[in-house]
C-alpha cells in the first residue's frame, strides 16, 4: 500500500499544497499518541502540532514504523480511506524518520515489506481504537496541548470501579 514513490510524492505535494485544517492536524497527531499508547512507549505531551512520544528501550524496527506512520494511517482513515497518497500530505518529515530508521535498522530486501507490516499494523491498532482517536483529536482542537496524564485519560480511561 505504501511504497518509496509516495514518500517522495507526499514532500513535493506538502510543498504546494500548506493549507491544512485544524482537524486534519489533531486526527494526525492522535494517531501518533494511540499508537505509541498501544504499543507501550510513553506520550509526554500532545499538541496540534507534534505529539511527543518516548520509545521504550529495545523497540523494534516494526513498532517505529508502527508509530512513524501511524499519523497518515489515522488521516487516511478519517478520510474514508480514499487515497493513501491524501493521507501523506504533511507526513513528509514522519515519512524522513520512517526511512532513516530503515536505513539503520531494517536490510534493504526487507524494507518493503516492513514498511507494509507497519501500514497495517497501524491500521489496525487504530481501526480498534478509533474512538479514542477521535475524542483525542477533539481534545487536541479544544485545548491545542495536552499533558501526558490527560493523553492516558482519554486513550486509556481507568476502568470503573463497581
Amino acid at each position: 500500500m505504501y511504497d518509496e514513490r509516495m514518500h517522495y510524492w507526499a514532500a513535493a505535494r506538502e510543498k504546494i499544497d500548506c493549507a491544512r485544517d485544524d482537524r486534519r492536524l489533531a486526527i494526525h497527531e492522535a494517531g501518533h499518541s494511540v499508537v505509541a499508547l498501544s504499543l507501550g512507549w510513553e506520550v509526554p505531551e500532545a499538541t496540534i502540532a507534534r505529539a511527543t512520544t518516548i520509545a521504550p528501550p529495545y523497540t523494534s524496527p516494526a513498532h517505529w514504523i508502527q508509530v512513524g506512520l501511524a499519523g497518515a494511517v489515522a488521516v487516511f482513515i478519517d478520510n474514508g480511506r480514499k487515497s493513501v497518497r491524501d493521507a501523506l500530505v504533511g507526513a513528509s518529515k514522519d515519512l524522513d524518520q520512517v526511512e532513516g530508521e530503515f536505513v539503520v535498522l531494517v536490510p534493504e530486501l526487507e524494507r518493503p515489506r516492513v514498511r507494509s507490516d507497519g501500514w497495517h499494523a497501524a491500521l489496525a491498532i487504530l481501526d480498534a481504537r478509533w474512538a479514542r482517536v477521535g475524542a483525542l483529536a477533539t481534545a487536541l482542537i479544544s485545548n491545542s496541548r495536552l499533558t501526558a496524564e490527560q493523553v492516558r485519560a482519554i486513550v486509556d480511561p481507568p476502568l470503573a470501579v463497581a
